[in-house]
């Protein structure tokens, strides 16, 4: 019997290409449905460069803060 409330059927798995390293990267389509329940758009960079990014604003917070704290 076939679930009409599972919407990733109406998704395919995409291939994408990163802006920052153009390495290809794939987003299932669970993933979609996801981004699209939250209304996110597909990415634009690979999961290493997220990460990369995430983790230089960390830093960038944290030198920021210390500086508020006069470290």
């Amino acid at each position: 019997m076939e679930n009409n409330n599972d919407t990733t059927n109406n998704f395919r798995i995409l291939t994408c290409r990163c802006r920052d390293c153009d390495a290809d990267f794939v987003i299932t389509p669970s993933q979609q449905k996801w981004l699209l329940e939250r209304s996110l758009s597909i990415p634009t960079h690979c999961p290493s460069c997220l990460l990369q990014r995430k983790l230089a604003r960390k830093i960038e917070q944290s030198a920021r803060d210390g500086e508020k704290n006069g470290s």
